[in-house]
């Protein structure tokens, strides 16, 4: 399956050049050795600014080898798949989950036998360093000023159609002017001393939200996350909520905000103790896929960790 998907990703590329362009796999994600030389061959030319087809390709690939290998085997692509365009992301993402299958395997055969055989432990942290890693596969970091520039200028036509906030709401109106509101890949961190308002911030940036939002909260359970969500976006007071001694007024505003949270995407991990090393790819009900905008609260373990490092340099 995924040596056909290769085949169409292939095909897709030499039939429509522009996909190269869409296209985030790594060369060493094809099987095929052969592709690997084809595809890096293709992303040199992409990243010159300059367009390719078989023929163009050919003369790099093959120049000096005195015959046509890479030539014939993309004439076999060409004449034997479809190349369908309309497919071409869903047949990337079949290559990369098979390329992942198999580095996971791997991994894990190796794991597997340093327990058994050598009797080592710290082969624990080693495997799962190599599987941290496989996030990042695929990703581009190597850029022409060519593709700097353009990408510069995207940004700056986004802003301009959306009216200056590109990225996901914050909730607080000078805060969206002067960053344009959170943007992908992003790290905001924010460090207070203990109740100065850090988890009620967070969530009201979560609440502002117009995608979806996963919040781990390792400090406060679900039911009070709950608690001051309904509090925030209802604006009732969080002391007569968790007492229950609300005005007549209230009553009708808890009710109204409960249905109107019950449709947000919002997803709630709160697994206690949890730490740095654990948070990549920490699943927020089942799926971190959902998640577009991610918040995240950890202030009673941050507040422990500030805590014992001001205690080891007072030693």
């Amino acid at each position: 399956m995924s040596f056909q998907a290769e085949q169409q990703v292939m095909a897709a590329m030499l039939m429509h050049s522009h996909l190269a362009k869409d296209c985030n796999l790594a060369a060493e994600e094809f099987s095929h050795e052969a592709y690997q030389d084809i595809y890096k061959a293709i992303r040199f030319m992409v990243a010159q600014g300059r367009g390719f087809d078989v023929i163009t390709l050919t003369n790099d690939l093959d120049k000096g080898n005195g015959d046509s290998y890479y030539g014939n085997i993309m004439a076999g692509i060409l004449e034997n798949t479809a190349g369908s365009k309309a497919l071409f992301r869903d047949y990337c993402g079949i290559v990369r989950k098979d390329y992942r299958l198999k580095q996971a395997a791997n991994i894990a055969q190796s794991l597997l036998y340093s327990i058994q055989t050598d009797k080592d432990l710290s082969a624990t942290d080693s495997a799962i360093s190599e599987l941290m890693k496989m996030g990042s596969i695929g990703r581009k970091h190597d850029w022409t000023i060519r593709e700097s520039l353009r990408n510069a200028i995207q940004l700056v036509d986004d802003a301009f159609h959306k009216e200056g906030l590109v990225g996901v709401e914050t909730g607080l109106s000078p805060l969206d002017e002067a960053t344009g509101g959170w943007h992908n890949t992003d790290l905001i961190v924010i460090g207070a001393r203990p109740a100065m308002g850090k988890t009620a911030l967070m969530l009201n940036h979560a609440h502002a939200a117009s995608c979806p939002v996963g919040i781990i909260s390792s400090e406060q359970g679900n039911e009070q996350i709950g608690l001051r969500l309904i509090s925030i976006a209802g604006q009732i007071d969080g002391q007569k909520l968790r007492t229950a001694k609300m005005n007549e007024e209230d009553w009708p505003k808890l009710t109204a905000t409960s249905n109107l949270l019950m449709d947000r995407k919002i997803f709630i991990n709160d697994e206690p103790s949890i730490n740095i090393v654990q948070l990549p790819g920490r699943p927020v009900n089942g799926s971190t896929a959902t998640t577009s905008a991610f918040c995240l609260s950890i202030t009673s373990s941050a507040s422990r960790a500030a805590q014992k490092a001001r205690t080891s340099l007072s030693r």
